[in-house]
Order: structure tokens, then C-alpha cells, then sequence
């Protein structure tokens, strides 16, 4: 008897002929993944003594792939903080939303996602954590996507926000159809690479 899938419907791998991806691999913040075409190819880098942040931009507002990397992370701290946090102080999971028009987008939906031993051992992390919102823009909804990664004491933040082609009332099929499909040709495909081995 098969398996059930135990991962969500938008981090399993698909091929879409209306989103065309090129792999972008980067050894500096230990990653691959699909970016969509449309979108900038070369990420603007962002940088701090604790955190490194690739950002892809899509054509619309408020359209992201974001990676943050940090490579000495706390396995003791409760890694949900790195997106509660923003949540706690600015009412979004990414710092770049609040860069959009006036009025400000507003988190109309938020939750975290079952754990998927399968995806965790596809990743090859200690942790994982999933989570999928909706924000609200004066004429629109984003769509969000954000996956909370440790493996050793490396992690990883991976945040992509979309266009949504959806209402927030829309029945979940057409949600997978319109919004999860083409976040899955993206995140699907996501994989960490290997990170050096710790000194003792």
C-alpha cells in the first residue's frame, strides 16, 4: 500500500509551461532552487553580521523569493522566532512587505502546516517548519509561502510571495490549482547544499 504524501501540495515538484524557471544555484548561501523567468535573476544581497538574504523580485508589487541563510544558528533558540518575530513588530512574516503602498498590507491569513517526515528527510534538516498566509493590498492578495530550515547550525528562511489568482474564500481546490501550482515549481525543487562539517 502506498504512503500517504505528507507534503503540502506547493513543495511537490511540478513543471509548468506558463511559469518557466531557471535553476539559480548559490554555494555562498548554500542553495538551489527554480526562480520563475519573469522575475530578476540576479538577487539583490542583503547583509549583516548575522544573516545573509538573497531577494528576487517579481514584475508585481509585493512579489518576492526571499533566502536568508545564517550559518551559526542557535540550535537551542525556538527557530519560529525568526518569522514571529517580524509578525510581533510589524503585522507581516517579511520585513519587504512593509515596503509596499500605502495603506499598508494587512495579514488576513496565517498558519503553520503539518510536519512532513518526508520532506524533512528530503531536505536532510534537523528542522523544519512550514507556514502559509494571504496579505491584503488595496486591489489585491499575495499569496505566501515561507519555510523555516536548520540543518547542524546552519539555517535557512525561504519566503516567496505571489499574485493571487484566488479570493481568501476560495474553495482549497482552486487555491492549489491557481496559487499552490506555482509556488510548487519553485519551492518543489528546493535544495540545500551540503555545509562544511563543524571543527570540534
Amino acid at each position: 500500500m502506498l504512503k500517504p504524501e505528507t507534503r503540502p501540495i506547493w513543495m511537490q515538484s511540478v513543471t509548468l509551461e506558463d511559469w518557466p524557471t531557471k535553476v539559480v544555484t548559490c554555494s555562498r548561501l548554500k542553495y538551489r532552487l527554480p526562480v520563475c523567468r519573469h522575475w530578476s535573476l540576479s538577487p539583490q544581497l542583503n547583509e549583516t553580521s548575522i544573516e545573509q538574504e538573497h531577494i528576487y523580485s517579481g514584475p508585481q508589487p509585493g512579489e518576492l523569493l526571499t533566502v536568508s541563510y545564517m550559518s551559526r544558528a542557535n540550535a537551542d533558540h525556538d527557530l519560529s522566532n525568526w518569522v514571529n518575530a517580524f509578525i510581533q513588530l510589524t503585522g507581516l512574516p517579511s520585513i519587504h512587505l512593509m515596503q509596499l503602498s500605502t495603506p499598508s498590507p494587512r495579514l488576513v491569513e496565517w498558519r503553520s502546516q503539518p510536519i512532513s517526515p518526508e520532506l524533512q528527510m528530503q531536505l536532510a534538516v534537523d528542522e523544519l517548519q512550514l507556514y502559509q498566509g494571504l496579505v491584503q493590498l488595496p486591489h489585491t492578495y499575495l499569496r505566501l509561502y515561507t519555510l523555516l530550515l536548520r540543518r547542524q547550525a546552519a539555517a535557512w528562511k525561504v519566503h516567496l510571495s505571489l499574485i493571487s489568482a484566488c479570493a481568501p474564500d476560495a474553495p482549497e481546490e482552486l487555491v492549489e490549482r491557481n496559487d499552490h501550482v506555482r509556488a510548487s515549481a519553485s519551492l518543489g525543487s528546493l535544495m540545500l547544499l551540503d555545509i562544511a562539517p563543524s571543527k570540534s
